[in-house]
């Protein structure tokens, strides 16, 4: 085993100069028209954003303010806001999925 460190060769002072042996990839980004998207689906899906986080609110922080606080009133609140809305927001979300299903199947 020899004594010199294999990385010497790596953190040379000239080490800098190897930089063109690394190959650049432009990689193209897609910008889509801004007709592409259906007005409909983003509202939902904006909609949705924000109903899950009102439930993930709701079913993380009303079990805190329960242990934490012994705040059943405003606890339970909490808890059945965040479950209502994320029982709405699974509904409404199935609701959308069984619909495109519905439409991508056309007559045969």
């Amino acid at each position: 085993m020899s004594g010199s460190d294999p990385f010497d060769d790596f953190f040379e002072e000239g080490a800098a100069s190897d930089d063109d042996l690394i190959p650049t990839v432009d990689v193209p980004e897609p910008k889509p028209a801004e007709g592409d998207f259906d007005s409909d689906v983003v509202k939902l899906f904006w909609r949705l954003v924000l109903v899950f986080n009102v439930a993930l609110f709701g079913v993380t922080v009303g079990p805190m303010v329960l242990y934490f606080l012994g705040d059943f009133r405003i606890g339970m609140g909490l808890l059945a806001v965040g479950g209502v809305a994320g029982g709405y927001g699974f509904v409404r979300y199935r609701r959308f999925v069984r619909t495109r299903a519905d439409d991508s199947e056309g007559p045969i």
